[in-house]
């Protein structure tokens, strides 16, 4: 839950952004328009081709393969 990500981890509040709120967001969203690397990668791997992603260039800041490492993966996660 938010509660427990922030008391786990308080900088993510305070941060260049609300994280927690930002994820919050992108996981109700179909078309992610955070520019947070962290929430696009996050995001990504749940929803794979089940979401669109406004700023997919973000992930280059920390992963520039990423797009191909999720292309080529196995499923991840299963939640269906």
């Amino acid at each position: 839950t938010a509660k427990e990500g922030e008391k786990r981890w308080p900088s993510l509040r305070g941060h260049e952004s609300d994280r927690i709120a930002e994820m919050e967001q992108a996981l109700r969203q179909t078309e992610v328009v955070s520019r947070d690397h962290r929430v696009i990668q996050a995001i990504a791997m749940l929803k794979r081709n089940k979401v669109a992603i406004k700023y997919p260039d973000s992930v280059r800041k920390s992963w520039p393969q990423f797009w191909k490492f999720l292309n080529d993966s196995p499923r991840l996660i299963n939640r269906e």
